[in-house]
């Protein structure tokens, strides 16, 4: 299999405001991802899962390391350099209610990227705009409302048709139904699965709930305060857990529970 990214010996360090105490987010991570993968990423909330996410899309810094996306080192480039790869990797973020622009309709807010991103025509990107909608599952007349007017699972829908429009290569789902209605979260998650299988998208899927990272991914990491403690593939994560915390996550999980 091909390496589509390649996360390299990265650590993040903050300092809290009061009294600038060193707060080690991230220390030595280092994994690849491959073409058409999906890797899941598990822990607790402020294990550092999401600031990993934010780092791979450089909307956040690295303390040092690398990010390595086919052969190009993310975090030494230029913004303009940058730029070029933006529209390649794309972040569906946990909350679908304040991703979106209130004071843009759907049509503006599935259309920005295009403007920013491709060549194409008004007309064009309109006809982008429709296709990207109905392939989620929503009507055309969606694009002419505004993101108060749906429920979060719709909401939701909407932001991965703005993941999509650019055509990337790599989806970040940080979190992406945790913020829903249980009754709606098994439909968002097979709408991820089929889109990831049409498209042969590689994504990295985060969550704090095992069982979901478990549905979703081929592989899964394991986070614990800022570390990765185990990997492996999801079946073996399961069936021979090494690491005392994956242990506690397993036995966590509900019985009743099933995606």
């Amino acid at each position: 299999m091909n390496s589509i990214l390649s996360v390299k010996s990265v650590y993040k360090t903050f300092y809290s405001n009061k009294n600038q105490t060193k707060i080690k987010a991230l220390k030595n991570i280092n994994f690849q991802l491959y073409e058409n993968e999906t890797l899941g990423i598990v822990g607790e909330s402020g294990c550092g899962k999401s600031t990993l996410a934010k780092i791979i899309v450089q909307l956040e810094k690295l303390t040092s390391g690398e990010i390595n996306y086919k052969n190009n080192i993310l975090n030494n480039l230029s913004y303009s350099d940058l730029i070029k790869y933006k529209k390649d990797i794309q972040l569906v973020f946990q909350d679908p209610y304040s991703s979106l622009n209130p004071r843009l309709n759907i049509h503006k807010i599935l259309e920005e990227p295009l403007i920013i991103h491709s060549s194409f025509n008004k007309n064009q990107r309109m006809q982008k705009c429709k296709e990207m909608i109905k392939l989620v599952g929503l009507q055309e007349q969606t694009l002419s409302k505004y993101p108060h007017e749906f429920s979060g699972g719709q909401r939701q829908r909407i932001v991965i048709a703005r993941a999509l429009i650019l055509q990337p290569k790599l989806i970040i789902a940080d979190e992406p139904v945790s913020a829903l209605d249980v009754s709606i979260q098994s439909q968002i998650l097979n709408l991820i699965k089929d889109i990831k299988d049409q498209f042969h998208l590689s994504l990295i899927f985060i969550s704090h709930d095992l069982s979901v990272v478990s549905y979703m991914s081929d592989r899964i990491i394991v986070m614990y305060q800022g570390e990765i403690v185990e990997m492996a593939n999801a079946k073996n994560i399961f069936n021979q857990p090494q690491h005392q915390y994956t242990k506690n996550l397993i036995s966590s999980i509900p019985k009743i529970k099933r995606y």
